[in-house]
């Protein structure tokens, strides 16, 4: 998939962003529906325009920054499905922009059936969430523009929210996941990705730094509120950090070029359905805590390369 960055700067300040925290935002010059054009003739004649896992035609996925806050950004969604009218589109947006109706009612018109969107959720209010987003009054914003994508939406597309793990957001995950089931019974998904410490990540590590043995545990706790939503995705996690009970749900989406495997990984015997560590966390924490399996469980399969491990005992 090719992975499109579609704006630079973002209308929150998110603790644990990981993109970089300077020689970025201010590159809106680079992002115009022209300079998109280009890129996008470019990409359809070489495969390659992109920075990021531009090798592939398998689906599209917008990001930014916040991709909405691009002026143009409805024309640049309208000319990816004037090319690809049928092909599966990711946006991810904090949905902001979609508090407003003449945004949303346009934005979803034109995306079509094979859309799916997800949302970052960081708490389960006002107080909770902009602790995170740093940005006041980001909390019914977001709430307000998911409301309008599920009434807005048409059949085939589909909604989620991502909960970016780290200290911080451990301490209320619990009551946020609760809050969504209630608030958002028609939620398709949702992802849970460990921080990546990248960006302002990085310059916030001690503010955001948990292990992923603790991380993993307290989503083994919740596992019953987890089996409650109609998908469930955990990422960026090693199988090992996890309990056994949660590996159905484990994704491996990290490029292999962001990950490495610890020199006593190559003893286990679980490691080819294993995302392995990332390599900003084996920076900052080194790899001591991940503990190779002498025997593997049995395992069924999923025949999903993302998500291998469909039941385990």
């Amino acid at each position: 998939m090719p992975d499109i960055p579609v704006w630079p700067q973002c209308n929150i300040n998110c603790v644990f962003c990981s993109n970089p925290v300077s020689g970025y935002r201010d590159t809106g010059e680079r992002y115009t529906f022209a300079e998109f054009e280009k890129k996008w003739k470019r990409y359809l004649e070489t495969g390659h325009a992109f920075l990021k896992f531009d090798t592939g035609y398998d689906f599209i996925s917008l990001t930014g920054g916040e991709p909405t806050c691009n002026p143009e950004f409805l024309k640049i969604l309208a000319l990816l499905r004037k090319t690809w009218p049928d092909r599966p589109v990711q946006l991810l947006t904090n949905a902001r922009m979609c508090k407003y109706e003449k945004f949303c009612a346009p934005l979803m018109k034109i995306a079509g059936p094979s859309l799916e969107i997800k949302v970052p959720v960081c708490g389960y209010d006002a107080k909770t969430h902009e602790a995170i987003t740093r940005t006041p009054g980001s909390f019914p914003d977001t709430i307000q523009g998911l409301r309008n994508m599920f009434a807005l939406r048409s059949a085939g597309q589909r909604i989620g929210v991502r909960i970016i793990l780290n200290k911080i957001q451990l301490k209320w995950l619990e009551k946020l996941l609760v809050f969504l089931l209630d608030e958002f019974p028609e939620l398709d998904r949702v992802e849970l990705l460990f921080v990546e410490y990248e960006g302002m990540a990085a310059h916030n590590f001690r503010t955001l730094d948990v292990s992923m043995k603790d991380c993993g545990a307290e989503l083994g706790r919740l596992l019953p509120l987890l089996l409650r939503f109609r998908e469930t995705g955990i990422l960026h996690m090693p199988l090992c950090a996890l309990p056994k009970g949660l590996w159905p749900f484990a994704w491996r989406t990290l490029d292999p070029m962001k990950v490495l495997f610890a020199p006593q990984c190559a003893r286990c015997r679980v490691r080819k359905y294993c995302v392995g560590i990332h390599r900003s966390y084996a920076a900052k924490k080194g790899t001591s805590e991940f503990r190779p399996f002498s025997s593997r469980p049995k395992i069924v399969e999923s025949g999903n390369t993302y998500r291998p491990v469909e039941e385990v005992s």
